[in-house]
């Protein structure tokens, strides 16, 4: 035990709520209906399409000393903006898995629409037919996603395990 905590397990009070008599003020009435997911988009002619593999190699040491990971062999580095995006542009990313770790995607500044996944299990969950930000790519899969944003600036794009975007596992891109 270190200051004072208690074992695993104890019970620890985090929060507390306080009930007040008054009432909120009434909102907006909420819908009866949520509005449709919205499609797809057609896929037709030229889409521009951009490609994003991630890679971890435990055999060789990253700068931060520990195993190296990367996107498209590329350690991040926070001056350096590795894709430009037209805003407003549909664009189909695909997210390629070429290591032995799974990697959850997580994509900053919008939602993308999964499309298809190849390899390792094949095909899309049902649960991830609908607008998201982060896809899980397992090892030796690749998930092709549709992208769009709405904001100009720069994000990022990365790994959503921790131990895998603290060691450098992420890219800025620019959206234009």
């Amino acid at each position: 035990m270190m200051g004072g905590e208690g074992e695993q397990g104890t019970e620890m009070d985090f929060l507390e709520f306080v009930v007040q008599d008054a009432r909120p003020e009434a909102g907006p009435p909420l819908p009866s209906r949520f509005a449709p997911v919205p499609d797809r988009g057609e896929l037709t002619g030229d889409i521009p399409r951009q490609r994003f593999v991630f890679q971890s190699s435990m055999m060789m040491m990253g700068r931060t000393g520990g195993p190296t990971h990367t996107i498209n062999g590329l350690q991040f580095e926070v001056l350096r903006v590795d894709a430009r995006i037209p805003r407003m542009q549909s664009q189909v990313w695909t997210f390629v898995n070429d290591s032995e770790l799974p990697h959850p995607v997580h994509v900053h500044a919008g939602q993308f629409r999964p499309l298809s996944r190849t390899g390792g299990r094949g095909r899309l969950m049902p649960w991830e037919t609908g607008l998201k930000d982060t896809v899980l790519v397992m090892p030796g899969e690749s998930v092709d996603v549709m992208v769009r944003f709405f904001y100009e600036g720069l994000f990022l794009l990365h790994c959503h395990n921790l131990e895998h975007e603290d060691m450098d596992m992420m890219i800025n891109f620019e959206v234009v």
